[in-house]
């Protein structure tokens, strides 16, 4: 089978839902099939070593020209594809699939409206309530355009039942929709002895990790709040993007520099690095992401706090592989590391299962592939 991706991010400045799409590339190739990959980034000069192709785009071109070449690209290799695959929603893979007649796949991860109206702070709903709510007009017609497209696609894939009920409350039908729980790829690379916070290494400090793209909605000023009076308690912030400045003046603000330390992107190993040389992975996310630092955590049986946000309940089964919090409320993360430190939290060890198996997930993606084009 000839399979044509389509991401808005790929290796080296992809994170979220695409971060292993490589991975899952080359498992299905090493399956038989010739899979492709068209990916809009910031970096378009990279010469790629994979063995498969990829197209990269620059998205620093004008958007009207940005876009009538992702429309141009899908028409032209998707005429020689059996089936488009897109990381979200994209007008141009239904105009590309009603020319070709090539049937469209989407890996649906995100209503980046809501987030949009999140990050601008013009609203607090949660991903349901906010989905099922009233709206201004303007946006009412723009999430309207997207809940149309998303129902021309042959086919949905989504990681947790939250995101599958999102997709019927917009007119999808279940049987459309397949839930293929995220799982991580096995490292190939042996991992290495190495000391990531040698300067916490004093038995009672406490160690938090938070990872991600840091923006307003990450709402890491609740996670400062909630540690501020805690003297023992440390944090390590991975990743970046436009709200780390801030951040890093806020914890200048409460004199907190030595506390926190800002580690930048890292890689794959690095991250594992760190989160095993730390206690607890913190998520106080006003978004609720599927975040691939939960499966490593789980692998690892840390200590796992998570905002009721978005995908997080999905997740994250409350006193059972991790404890919720609400994401307005730093008192009550506060206490969940209260607890920690006191040892009135009992994390339980993590069993290897087919939930997040790498193998099933490569192996229900087939399933869906090969479903839609026959």
């Amino acid at each position: 089978m000839r399979i044509l991706f389509l991401t808005s991010a790929f290796p080296p400045e992809s994170e979220g839902a695409a971060t292993h799409l490589p991975e899952l590339c080359e498992s299905l190739q090493q399956s038989g099939h010739r899979v492709s990959v068209l990916a809009v980034v910031n970096r378009h000069e990279i010469k790629d070593t994979y063995p498969f192709r990829v197209k990269r785009i620059s998205r620093s071109q004008v958007s009207l020209v940005r876009s009538l070449r992702v429309l141009w690209n899908l028409i032209n290799h998707g005429k020689k594809a059996q089936v488009i695959y897109t990381y979200g929603v994209w007008w141009q893979a239904a105009v590309a699939s009603f020319i070709t007649g090539t049937p469209w796949v989407i890996k649906f991860v995100r209503d980046n409206i809501w987030e949009e109206q999140v990050e601008k702070g013009l609203t607090q709903d949660d991903l349901v309530p906010w989905n099922t709510g009233k709206k201004p007009f303007i946006t009412s017609i723009r999430h309207g355009f997207t809940k149309c497209l998303a129902q021309l696609a042959k086919h949905s894939v989504v990681s947790c039942n939250t995101l599958c009920q999102l997709l019927i409350e917009w007119g999808i039908a279940r049987e459309k929709i397949e839930i293929i729980p995220n799982a991580l790829p096995k490292n190939p690379k042996e991992e290495e002895e190495a000391t990531y916070l040698a300067q916490w290494t004093e038995q009672e400090h406490i160690r938090l990790i938070t990872t991600g793209h840091i923006s307003k909605a990450k709402n890491l000023e609740l996670t400062l709040e909630a540690i501020e009076t805690k003297e023992n308690v440390r944090l390590v912030v991975v990743g970046d993007g436009p709200y780390l400045d801030k951040i890093k003046a806020v914890t200048l603000e409460k004199n907190m520099g030595d506390r926190v330390l800002f580690t930048g992107k890292v890689s794959r190993q690095d991250l594992a690095g760190y989160v095993k040389e730390c206690d607890i992975l913190v998520m106080s996310s006003l978004l609720g992401h599927f975040n691939y630092v939960v499966l490593e955590a789980l692998k690892q049986s840390k200590a796992i706090f998570a905002s009721r946000r978005g995908v997080h309940p999905d997740m994250i089964e409350h006193d059972e592989n991790g404890w919720l919090f609400s994401a307005d409320n730093s008192q009550e993360l506060f206490q969940l590391v209260d607890d920690f430190e006191n040892k009135n939290l009992m994390i339980n060890q993590h069993d290897e299962d087919n939930t997040f198996s790498w193998e099933s997930y490569v192996d229900q993606t087939n399933e869906v592939l090969n479903s839609v084009t026959h």
